[in-house]
């Protein structure tokens, strides 16, 4: 990357960290761009070349955190050592661990947005949900590779049941402020259960 680029991507990343700090302190619809350019400390017209709309910021924003997801299941599946149940449990919690308690309200604006058929949501959730598919992929891989998955387990069918099940809760999770991460986390935990069971290796 040459020093243009690094130059032009910490500009960007200076400005979603401000934008971030603004619309915790005052909340999404009182955040104007020109207020998020004087926190960033650059020009409304710098701010406009990076980011057209708020819209457009908010998915920044959201995908920093799941830029920092990634790279941790990622990694957590490549050190696989057994326990699939265990291991499905926590990436499902650093995946509602994205969803903290200072952003369920930007998240929750940004699927209301997809709802709406925003297209510029669309993008965001596009990328999020392709990441979560390949990483929940790998990681059934690999507990077939190390023998606790049964060689005959239909990995990618099983990949797109558990993915449906984990984007119905995050959903269910963002869309009812009454819903505790605790009981959607233990839901989610009985309907993997059930899922995966049967294509577990019998313990020897």
């Amino acid at each position: 990357m040459s020093l243009r680029q690094q130059k032009k991507r910490q500009a960007r990343e200076d400005i979603l960290n401000a934008a971030r700090t603004l619309i915790n302190d005052v909340g999404f619809e009182a955040a104007r761009m020109r207020d998020i350019a004087t926190t960033a400390n650059v020009s409304y017209q710098t701010l406009y070349n990076y980011f057209r709309t708020k819209t457009q910021i908010l998915q920044g924003i959201l995908l920093q955190d799941v830029e920092h997801l990634t790279d941790e299941t990622a990694s957590d599946s490549h050190r696989y050592q057994g326990d699939l149940l265990g291991s499905l449990a926590q990436m499902t919690r650093l995946a509602m661990g994205v969803i903290d308690k200072d952003n369920r309200a930007l998240w929750r604006r940004a699927t209301l947005d997809l709802l709406g058929e925003n297209p510029e949501v669309m993008g965001l959730f596009a990328r999020i949900n392709t990441k979560s598919y390949e990483r929940l992929q790998l990681l059934l891989s690999r507990a077939q590779e190390f023998g606790e998955l049964k060689q005959d387990a239909p990995v990618q069918l099983i990949a797109d049941i558990i993915y449906a099940l984990v984007d119905y809760i995050i959903l269910r999770y963002l869309l009812d402020p009454s819903t505790t991460e605790d009981a959607v986390l233990s839901h989610l935990d009985a309907q993997i259960s059930l899922v995966i069971e049967p294509y577990l290796q019998p313990i020897a």
